[in-house]
This record gives C-alpha cells, sequence and structure tokens, in this order.
C-alpha cells in the first residue's frame, strides 16, 4: 500500500463523520502557510484540476477554500517559516539568494498528476514526479537555504501533492466525496513539465490564502 492509499485509508472515518480537521483563519505566527517555495502545473492541468475542485466543492457543500483553482494551486517544495503579515525582508533576501542558487544546477521537473485522495484536512491529488528533478532540486535548496532552512528540518517531505480543497468547516455529505473521490483514486490527470520555481507569500484575504509570488527563478538557468 503506497502513501496515498494509506492517507486515504486512514482519512475516510473522519470525512463521513464530519470530524475532519480544518483551516482557522490565519493570524501572525500561524505555523501553516508561511513564505515558501513552490511549483506550479501547467496551464492545462491547472484548468483540469479546478474543474475536479468545482465539482467536489459542489458535493461537500459549505464554505471551504478552493485551493485547487488556478490562482491558488501549488505543490509546495518547502516551507520556510510560520505566517507572518510581514515577512523579514532580510530573511526574504537569503531565501531569494538560496532559490536562485539552487535552481541554477537544477532541472525541469516533469509530473503526472495522478488521481485524488482524501487527508484530514483536505481533497488533495496525487503527483508522481517521472524523473528525480523535483527531489534533486529540493535537496539541492535545503544545502543552499543552510540555517534557513530549518524551519521543517524535522518535515519529511514525503510524497509530492497539490491540495484542491482546503476544509474549513466540519463537511457535510462526507459520504458523496468518499465515493467521488474514490472513483477519481487513480485517474491520470495530465501530465506537465514545470521550469519555474517560486519563493511565494501567503495572504489570507478573508477566505483562504493566496499566493503573492515574490520571486521566480527557471531550473536549469545555470546550466
Amino acid at each position: 500500500m503506497d502513501i496515498f492509499d494509506r492517507l486515504y485509508r486512514d482519512s475516510r472515518d473522519q470525512i463521513i463523520s464530519g470530524t475532519n480537521r480544518f483551516e482557522p483563519p490565519l493570524v501572525d505566527g500561524s505555523t501553516r502557510w508561511g513564505v515558501a517555495v513552490t511549483l506550479r502545473p501547467s496551464p492545462d492541468v491547472r484548468q483540469i484540476l479546478a474543474a475536479a475542485t468545482d465539482e467536489a466543492l459542489g458535493l461537500i457543500g459549505g464554505i471551504h477554500w478552493p485551493t485547487g483553482h488556478d490562482g491558488s494551486v501549488h505543490l509546495t517544495v518547502r516551507a520556510l517559516d510560520p505566517y507572518r503579515d510581514r515577512p523579514d525582508p532580510e530573511a526574504l533576501h537569503r531565501y531569494r539568494r538560496a532559490l536562485r542558487a539552487a535552481a541554477g544546477q537544477a532541472k525541469p521537473a516533469t509530473f503526472t498528476a495522478a488521481g485524488l485522495t482524501l487527508a484530514g484536512g483536505s481533497v488533495m491529488c496525487r503527483i508522481e514526479p517521472q524523473d528525480t528533478a523535483a527531489d534533486d532540486f529540493a535537496a539541492r535548496l535545503a544545502a543552499e537555504l543552510g540555517d534557513d532552512a530549518a524551519f521543517e528540518a524535522d518535515y519529511d517531505r514525503d510524497m509530492w501533492y497539490a491540495n484542491l480543497v482546503h476544509f474549513a468547516e466540519p463537511v457535510r455529505n462526507g459520504a458523496a466525496l468518499d465515493e467521488w473521490v474514490a472513483e477519481r483514486h487513480h485517474l491520470n490527470l495530465g501530465i506537465w513539465t514545470s521550469a519555474d520555481v517560486h519563493l511565494t507569500q501567503w495572504r489570507f484575504n478573508g477566505r483562504q490564502a493566496v499566493p503573492e509570488q515574490l520571486e521566480t527563478a527557471r531550473l536549469g538557468c545555470g546550466t
């Protein structure tokens, strides 16, 4: 059983019973949604994921974060700090420098969006790297960050994924959502190559976290 299958198995009861985790409004110092390094799917895959997001939201009911919409959908390479209304400018300068240095040693990364799963707090798209480029870049980034990699030093990012919906309240119609996800658990939703990597700051717009790209680097620009 792979990690996504285990995640689905372990999350189903929470979703069906409405005892799921959910995202609170962001406040300064929140442990999630700080500055991060991210990748984005291609425009055609983003369109497919946005449609899946809308379908999931229609099943769930209530008000949740449409993280899979075109303006928000992403893969997190590494989170760098807690959420801050005003990130430290000196830290951002170091993050930018590390991002550019790591990207210059990397190669574009190819992924497949390989189906949907449930997590305790979200509907998730499973992402399967088609080569080692993404993992190689993540390792180079950690090395270039040095002490600035400390925020996730004890966190093992052992899978690639893109969240489509972050729950913001107990899930309604959890059984229907579970059935819908099960039908799409192993479904090819597209393949793409990411050549750009972003330094992303998240801001709370009153409903959800939305991204602001602070820096974009080209993978392989130094090779």
